[in-house]
């Protein structure tokens, strides 16, 4: 309206040749709802990071033992990188004579989540061999591959913790989280 009450829908101070913008009630509700989904979900788009949190790749060395804490063709079993789920259980194995020489070296340690259906495995000392209650696989303590059992037919590696020795302690320095339970295709270094 005008200042007279004429409805022309032109104002008088364009002159009279402006047109009224014309939108839909329907579109209007439209943009005012698209806005207020936009606004109720901005709070949550920086607070992403927190609610999934960055896993680690690289960790600080533990100390899991000294060397007189694991007898010759001994194991211990260990908590690395984490101590909040089984997965993360491990086992240091001290090889005995002929298998350290195998192996080059007389310490080695392994995630102990089978490569098969994720049971978790122990070293066998009485037969020299890694095995898994579950379904019977067979693992070689020398590098950790499958020779026997479900796992042999997967053909991956137990995953390998890395370790550092410094005198007498054993340290853990790192595992790879993406090999736990699915083994790897690479052995040990």
């Amino acid at each position: 309206m005008d200042c007279c009450g004429n409805g022309s829908g032109l104002s008088e101070f364009d002159g009279g040749t402006a047109k009224r913008a014309k939108i839909s009630r329907r579109d209007f509700l439209k943009i005012m709802g698209g806005v207020s989904a936009l606004l109720a979900v901005a709070p949550f788009a920086a607070g992403g990071q927190y609610l999934i949190p960055q896993i680690p790749t690289t960790f600080k060395p533990v100390l899991i033992a000294k060397k007189e804490d694991v007898p010759v063709n001994g194991s211990i079993v260990f908590w690395f990188p984490f101590t909040t789920d089984p997965t993360y259980t491990n086992i240091l194995i001290h090889l005995p004579p002929d298998l350290a020489k195998q192996a080059g070296k007389e310490f080695v340690a392994y995630n102990r989540t089978c490569i098969h259906l994720q049971c978790l495995v122990s070293f066998l000392s009485g037969s020299g061999i890694i095995g898994c209650p579950c379904h019977g696989s067979i693992y070689r303590p020398t590098d950790g591959w499958p020779i026997g059992g479900p796992a042999a037919e997967i053909g991956r590696y137990l995953p390998n913790v890395q370790l550092k020795i410094d005198g007498d302690d054993i340290y853990a320095v790192n595992v790879n989280l993406d090999d736990i339970g699915y083994g790897n295709t690479t052995g040990p270094e």
